[in-house]
C-alpha cells in the first residue's frame, strides 16, 4: 500500500484551484466541514470498537481503520484551512454529530453496521463529487486527497462489514445500515445546494444513499 501523505506534504499541495466560482468554493467549504466531523467520528467509533472485540485480529485490523481515518480528518482539516469559516455549516455540523453518536449507542456488531454504512455511502459522494470534468475534479492537489481517502474507505467498508456479518445476523444488520443510510440522506438534504454547486444531481445522489448495495454483509 502507498504511504500516506502527511499533513505537511498536503499543505504544500495547496492552494485550492482558482477554477472554481465562488459559489462552488463556498460549497466545498461546507462539504469540508461535513466530511471533517465525519471522518473524526468514524475516528473515534473504531478506536472505541477495537478496544470492544474478543479477537485480536479485529482489534488490530480496526485500530488500523482508526489511525487511516485518524489521518482523513488531518488531511481535510489542511484542506478546509484554505476556505473562510464556512456560512451556514453549524446546522449540518450539529446534524452529522447527533448521527454518529446515535451509531455510538449500539452494540459492537450495530455500530460496526452503521460505520459501514457510512462509509460505503461516502464513496458515493467521493465518486460522484470526483467523476471526470466534475469542477472537483478540476482541484488536482485536493482530488487526490480525496481519491485517496476514497481508496481507504472502500477497504474499511469490506473490513467493517465482514466483522459484522460475523458478530450478528445479516437482517438485522441491513435493518440497522438501511436506518443508518435514511438519517444520513436527511443530513446531507441540508447541504442539498452545496452538491448541485458542485455539479452533483443532489436528488439522484440521496436517491442511491438511501439504497444499501446488495450483499453488504454477506459473511
Amino acid at each position: 500500500m502507498p504511504l500516506m501523505p502527511s499533513p505537511t506534504s498536503c499543505r504544500a499541495s495547496l492552494p485550492v484551484s482558482p477554477q472554481l466560482s465562488e459559489c462552488q468554493f463556498a460549497a466545498l467549504g461546507r462539504l469540508l466541514c461535513l466530511l471533517g466531523t465525519g471522518e473524526d467520528a468514524a475516528a473515534l467509533s473504531f478506536t472505541a470498537i477495537a478496544s470492544e472485540v474478543r479477537a485480536h485480529k479485529a482489534a488490530s485490523a480496526l485500530a488500523v481503520i482508526a489511525r487511516e481515518e485518524q489521518a482523513h480528518g488531518t488531511w481535510v482539516d489542511v484542506i478546509a484551512q484554505q476556505f473562510p469559516n464556512p456560512v451556514g455549516a453549524r446546522p449540518v455540523i450539529q446534524a452529522s454529530r447527533r448521527l454518529h453518536v446515535a451509531i455510538g449507542r449500539r452494540s459492537v456488531a450495530e455500530r460496526l453496521a452503521g460505520v459501514a454504512a457510512l462509509d460505503s455511502a461516502a464513496c458515493i459522494l467521493f465518486s460522484r463529487l470526483l467523476r471526470p470534468r466534475a469542477p472537483l475534479a478540476l482541484c488536482a492537489n485536493v482530488a487526490a486527497v480525496l481519491h485517496r481517502i476514497h481508496q481507504d474507505e472502500s477497504r474499511h467498508v469490506v473490513i467493517a462489514s465482514r466483522l459484522a456479518a460475523n458478530e450478528c445476523l445479516a437482517g438485522r444488520l441491513r435493518d440497522r445500515a438501511q436506518d443508518v443510510r435514511s438519517q444520513l440522506a436527511e443530513v446531507l438534504e441540508l447541504v442539498a445546494d452545496d452538491f448541485e454547486a458542485l455539479a452533483v444531481d443532489p436528488a439522484a445522489l440521496l436517491n442511491a444513499v438511501r439504497v444499501l448495495p446488495a450483499g453488504l454483509f454477506a459473511a
